[in-house]
């Protein structure tokens, strides 16, 4: 399981995207997983009937081997 941190702005844009917790060994999955969050849109959060940034965690999970 590789979980990725993402705020999104508040057009539900990813703004920021972090590796939470990844693979290890990492098998060269972790840094694809953060780099699909940050290409990710969002439905932006709504308060007092106002779009604004969010903060969410995306989670990947991932077989690896054969």
């Amino acid at each position: 399981m590789v979980n990725v941190s993402v705020t999104s702005d508040d057009k539900g844009q990813a703004s920021n995207a972090s590796l939470v917790r990844g693979l290890s060994p990492d098998y060269g999955v972790n840094l694809p997983c953060v780099e699909a969050a940050r290409k990710m849109k969002f439905t932006p959060g709504i308060k007092d009937g106002v779009p604004v940034k969010t903060s969410k965690t995306v989670s990947y999970s991932l077989r690896v081997g054969a």
